[in-house]
């Protein structure tokens, strides 16, 4: 499970993961993270047809940032991506999808 951790003030801007054998739980902490080293609010995950799963956030509220998740879900990789310098307004409520036409695609809602 990936969840936002953060203080009550929004100063900590982390990723939380915990595991568990099942759904249900219970669900066992194991790490508090800022992944590519950047701060992280809305997040959701991805899984492609391939298998290889994604973490997408909002980096900051300021720009939308993707992570390939290890094989094991339970990290990222170094291969991040994040759309700096790029302007929209601040991402939040980050979606990634997989329409029909097999297309893949991102969409953000404006804080």
């Amino acid at each position: 499970m990936w969840f936002h951790l953060d203080t009550a003030d929004f100063t900590l801007r982390s990723v939380g993961v915990a595991q568990s054998a099942s759904p249900e739980g219970p669900f066992t902490f194991l790490h508090c993270f800022q992944p590519d080293g950047d701060p992280s609010l809305d997040m959701t995950l991805f899984q492609d047809t391939d298998g290889t799963a994604y973490f997408v956030r909002s980096d900051n509220n300021k720009f939308a940032a993707v992570s390939r998740l290890t094989e094991d879900y339970l990290n990222t990789t170094s291969d991040g991506v994040c759309s700096k310098g790029y302007v929209f307004p601040p991402p939040c409520c980050p979606t990634a999808c997989r329409p029909a036409s097999g297309i893949r695609g991102a969409a953000t809602t404006s804080c």
